[in-house]
């Protein structure tokens, strides 16, 4: 029995590393509709892992979209793997209604929903790439490409545009921050750093971030 379109293809992408380099491609190609799917395979299998890089992550879906922790709230401990199996399921065309105060900011259970989910999303290399040394450098259309990925899971209204885009540059910024902190003061050389590449993070991708680090601008601005 012959097995056709994408079981075929995670059939023959046994691991990570062989997904990663595919779904690069595609986007290289500007594929992004064809690179989607994979790219949500790569968000739930990164979630799914248990090293502590992705304990740190889970912490973070304890945050509410206002910044204040919510680690005692059960509601918030069910994020993670639950609520990635609860977006990923949903039916074509479903998305989470998701609503805004008069400041713009998403409020109530699904609200927390879209700020966890945007968490993931500023921690998947292969949607927000880490060799950028802005989030203001970032091409206008990949930002636009980011919005409609998250739209296909969530009711975004216009009023809502900028805060999607404002909490993954921040989310985004503080990822790379606690990467410096953890690799920086431990693997002090170029080599030390490159050698120790963390799994989840493409070597391009890896290679850029440690030559900014390790760059005077970076320095100017420690």
């Amino acid at each position: 029995m012959q097995t056709r379109g994408r079981n075929k293809l995670d059939m023959q992408l046994r691991n990570d590393e062989d997904l990663r380099q595919y779904v690069e491609k595609l986007q290289d190609e500007r594929n992004i509709d064809r690179a989607q799917p994979y790219n949500e395979q790569l968000i739930g299998s990164q979630h799914h892992s248990e090293t502590q890089d992705h304990v740190d992550h889970s912490n973070e879906l304890n945050i509410s979209v206002d910044g204040n922790g919510e680690s005692g709230n059960p509601e918030a401990r069910n994020c993670g793997p639950t609520l990635l199996k609860e977006i990923w399921k949903l039916p074509l065309g479903k998305t989470f209604d998701v609503s805004f105060n008069s400041r713009n900011q998403p409020v109530g259970k699904e609200g927390r929903k879209l700020a966890s989910f945007l968490g993931i999303i500023a921690r998947t290399p292969e949607l927000t790439p880490l060799h950028v040394d802005d989030w203001r450098n970032f091409d206008n259309e990949e930002k636009k490409k980011l919005l409609n990925f998250v739209r296909k899971k969530f009711s975004i209204p216009k009023c809502g545009e900028d805060f999607v885009l404002k909490s993954l540059g921040k989310k985004w910024k503080d990822y790379k921050c606690s990467l410096k902190g953890d690799y920086l003061p431990k693997y002090k050389t170029k080599d030390a750093l490159l050698k120790n590449r963390p799994s989840c993070i493409p070597r391009d991708q890896w290679s850029g971030l440690v030559s900014y680090w390790l760059s005077e601008k970076s320095k100017r601005h420690t």
